[in-house]
């Protein structure tokens, strides 16, 4: 039985050598193969067992370690904390303003952009000039995308933002030219 075991160990489960055709029809030798794979995998998991324990012991002992630390730096830290968390909170409150400030001032910047657009949709319309001109669109996008990169800001997220935006650019340049062709 070992040898026959030994014999078709390097089978995966439910599969059947070339040569031995009958175990493709016959569900007795497909047991075999199935049983001779657990029987290896048995063995590997008994030879590597004390391995797993062990592995297991010291991430126990460490999640304990680490609870304990845990307990005793939170403890510590409550105390600088709340020492602390009033000048936090008045640094805190600075940057919320100033990111206000910021995004107001990104608003307007906005709005005079899609001002211009309307603009250019305009133009374009009484010029009878193609709404969408691809290249202009590529490098619009490539160069803020290469503007972002010298001021360390992503520059996939800003090719992003900037898709986006022409986008919607040539959504109200065709909505400018449809008003235009109505009325």
């Amino acid at each position: 039985m070992m040898r026959i075991m030994r014999g078709y160990a390097g089978l995966k489960i439910g599969t059947a050598p070339a040569h031995f055709p009958i175990a493709k029809t016959c569900g007795f030798e497909q047991s075999l193969i199935r049983k001779t794979a657990f029987f290896i995998l048995g063995r590997i998991f008994i030879r590597f067992l004390p391995h797993i324990l062990r592995i297991l012991a010291i991430k126990a002992w460490l999640f304990l370690c680490h609870k304990e630390l845990s307990r005793a730096i939170i403890t510590n830290r409550e105390a600088f904390f709340n020492q602390t968390m009033d000048d936090a909170a008045a640094k805190l409150q600075k940057y919320r303003l100033e990111i206000d400030a910021l995004d107001h001032q990104l608003m307007d910047i906005l709005a005079r952009r899609f001002d211009v657009i309307r603009a250019v949709g305009r133009l374009k319309t009484e010029n009878n000039i193609a709404i969408v001109q691809s290249e202009r669109a590529k490098l619009v996008i490539e160069r803020a995308a290469q503007m972002a990169a010298e001021k360390n800001i992503d520059p996939d997220f800003i090719r992003k933002f900037y898709t986006d935006m022409v986008d919607l650019a040539h959504v109200m340049e065709y909505d400018i030219k449809d008003r235009h062709e109505r009325g």
